[in-house]
């Protein structure tokens, strides 16, 4: 498909002039963390650009909104891309069957600082925002799972 130009409702519209309604929006922004095609709000960055997410996945102030992959960590990031996927979809799966439990778990997990997942020290430099020890991360993320949907 071509790019989009703009949003409307549930209506994309694409560079070659289309207006379409698709099932899903996936966008890329390459190696820089940069989400030029979102208001700045939504994120809710700071000064330098580095948006807020818990998890480097949810937006705190944005329930619905959640950005997979933006993790750089000292193993492989495939597992946790598997496992931030799974915890979106719970995630959103939540929302729609429990809307009360789903309140009350943004809240919990929102006022988790970023040092509860990643306790790595590294240079405090752009390149390094996303830097997370996979352990740390997986527990942090099992423990999510586990809140929306505690194993039988």
């Amino acid at each position: 498909m071509p790019d989009v130009t703009a949003f409307d409702g549930a209506a994309v519209e694409l560079t070659d002039g289309r207006r379409i309604e698709p099932d899903l929006v996936i966008t890329a922004t390459g190696y820089r963390p940069r989400f030029e095609f979102l208001a700045p709000g939504l994120l809710d960055a700071d000064e330098a650009g580095r948006p807020d997410l818990h998890l480097h996945t949810f937006a705190r102030k944005n329930p619905t909104l959640a950005v997979i992959g933006l993790v750089q960590p000292d193993s492989g990031v495939f597992p946790l891309v598997h496992w931030q996927s799974v915890a979106t979809a719970r995630w959103l799966r939540l929302r729609l069957s429990d809307p009360a439990k789903a309140a009350a778990v943004q809240q919990k997990e929102s006022a988790k600082p970023l040092a509860s997942w990643s306790k790595r020290r590294v240079v405090k430099t752009e390149r390094h925002w996303f830097e997370v020890d996979h352990i740390d991360y997986l527990r942090s993320l099992e423990s999510l799972l586990n809140e929306m949907e505690p194993a039988s």
